[in-house]
């Protein structure tokens, strides 16, 4: 199974533009996933759902939609044929939203996907948000499978991000940095998941390399790198991992300011 993770960017569109979405999709056809999770679905609710609709065409997947109050919605696209146990939707606990489908796995176990984006502007927020991500965890302990991923919009606690920092703007640079503190990068929300016994694959694969910014010349692109992009597993999920990777390519470059993240794993004996 092949999990890939991405910010789309105001839904790959620019003004009326998907030329940047064209771009995604042509990605996703050559990583061939089982699983996309998508953030920024910025406006596939709009025209009876159309841009959600061309992606399962054009991918031959199924698309699940978690409409956000804020117009940051995300879509969960699965292979078609793979068993959905259920699907539910967190508009009222998330800045944005949060979008967790069920997969029925071999031998009846299940898969809960959990896509999030966690709020960008407070840390105090993104931490609220975290403490009710940690409750799917116990799916893990019940003999289940459990993956959060998506854009967290928060620091990395096994990094060191002074340098990264200081190149932001003090406006931007607050997003990250403890309340009331101007120095102490505030990584809260990685080490709640992973004192709720959830594993950062990246780290764990040896891979913290950063998320953001990619070379579109949109406003951060000249900050410092980041990695915003994670994905959480539960410890008998993350054995089967073979494989974690940031995709940077000359094409993920021009589809948005985020990089895809991407995992795969293998099935179970």
């Amino acid at each position: 199974m092949r999990i890939v993770s991405w910010n789309l960017l105001n839904g790959g569109q620019d003004g009326i533009s998907t030329e940047r979405l064209d771009r995604v999709i042509s990605m996703l056809r050559v990583q061939n996933p089982d699983v996309v999770l998508l953030q920024e679905a910025n406006g596939f609710a709009v025209e009876g759902q159309r841009l959600l609709h061309h992606l399962e065409n054009s991918l031959d997947m199924r698309g699940f939609l978690a409409i956000a109050k804020t117009g940051y919605h995300l879509a969960t696209y699965v292979r078609r044929g793979q068993a959905v146990r259920s699907h539910e939707i967190d508009s009222t606990n998330f800045f944005h939203t949060m979008l967790k489908v069920e997969l029925l796995l071999a031998e009846a176990t299940s898969l809960h996907l959990i896509n999030a984006h966690l709020c960008p502007h407070a840390s105090q927020v993104r931490l609220i948000e975290a403490q009710h991500l940690v409750r799917y965890a116990r799916h893990g302990t019940a003999g289940d499978h459990v993956l959060i991923g998506g854009d967290f919009n928060s620091l990395d606690p096994h990094q060191d991000h002074c340098e990264a920092l200081k190149q932001m703007p003090p406006h931007y640079r607050v997003r990250y940095l403890m309340p009331g503190d101007d120095q102490q990068a505030d990584t809260r929300v990685g080490r709640s998941l992973e004192f709720a016994g959830l594993i950062d694959i990246g780290y764990q694969r040896g891979d913290q390399s950063y998320t953001i910014p990619t070379h579109l010349p949109v406003y951060g692109a000249d900050f410092g790198r980041l990695r915003l992009d994670y994905m959480y597993l539960s410890p008998a999920f993350a054995d089967l991992a073979t494989d974690y990777s940031v995709i940077r390519t000359d094409l993920t470059d021009e589809c948005s300011d985020h990089y895809p993240i991407m995992i795969d794993i293998r099935q179970s004996d």
